[in-house]
């Protein structure tokens, strides 16, 4: 497998530059070309033998983000986080989004080990259900919380690693695959999964989740309007879900790395 890496020079932090394919490189054909990241001229240019895969990972089926003209075109298959893409529209597959794991916290805390009772991480934007995570998880009086975003919240421009240590040592990270009016799988499930924390994840588009996460086994959901009732729910039965966490941390650590990635979808 020949990796080609095309991330975004202006954001240094983007969980895609921490997959580091090169390590895993001779899993897969010498005659598979992984194209990784954003700058797609680079992949439109290369005049290579093999097949072509595109890791597009900010796809969402309104088109706005110029896919089917500037990316689907020049590879042989497209791996995306956009369910609707990958149902109704060709050379798609709809894959999860995987870590690796050398770059995971040296601890694992379990979840009676935790020090905060929520966390989300993300940018604050006009995205429903973003404004009521902020405004919920920043008036909690009864607990400790974590919003982590470039900006605003209480951990403002933390590296990646930093992130997942957050996520490390929350109860609950509460997430959501909403992009614009539309949907698209987060990495955020998955970075909560490896680190114990709990997923809640807002009802709407939670069957983005499937069929890497089942609703009620994996993970649990809130509906919009409803985030601070949810989150004194499972506050006050927060040990009742340990085995859930668990559950969730085995399945993830077994099936959602790298290199399982690599074994899935590209060989």
């Amino acid at each position: 497998m020949i990796v080609h890496n095309n991330l975004n020079k202006n954001y240094w932090e983007d969980p895609l530059r921490y997959w580091d394919f090169d390590s895993y490189k001779d899993l897969a054909p010498d005659d598979i070309h992984v194209y990784i990241g954003c700058d797609w001229d680079a992949m439109k240019n290369s005049n290579v033998e093999g097949k072509k895969i595109c890791c597009h990972f900010e796809e969402v089926f309104d088109d706005l983000d110029g896919t089917e003209t500037l990316i689907a075109p020049f590879c042989d298959e497209m791996l995306t986080i956009s369910k609707t893409a990958s149902l109704k529209k060709p050379n798609r597959k709809y894959v999860y989004f995987p870590l690796n794991e050398k770059y995971l916290p040296e601890k694992i805390l379990s979840p009676s080990e935790k020090i905060y009772d929520a966390c989300y991480t993300g940018n604050h934007n006009g995205t429903s259900p973003v404004p009521e995570i902020f405004n919920t998880l920043g008036s909690m009086s009864y607990g400790k919380y974590v919003l982590a975003s470039f900006s605003r919240g209480t951990h403002t421009n933390v590296t990646y690693q930093q992130k997942l240590q957050l996520i490390n040592e929350s109860k609950i990270t509460v997430t959501h695959n909403s992009t614009r009016a539309y949907a698209q799988l987060k990495s955020r499930s998955f970075e909560a999964a490896f680190n114990k924390s709990l997923i809640l994840c807002c009802e709407k588009f939670c069957d983005y989740m499937e069929p890497w996460f089942t609703k009620d086994k994996h993970f649990i959901t809130f509906k919009e309007g409803e985030l601070s009732k949810r989150l004194n729910e499972v506050l006050l039965d927060y040990e009742s879900y340990y085995n859930m966490i668990e559950e969730t941390y085995d399945l993830a650590i077994n099936n959602y790395t790298v290199k399982n990635f690599i074994k899935d979808f590209l060989c």
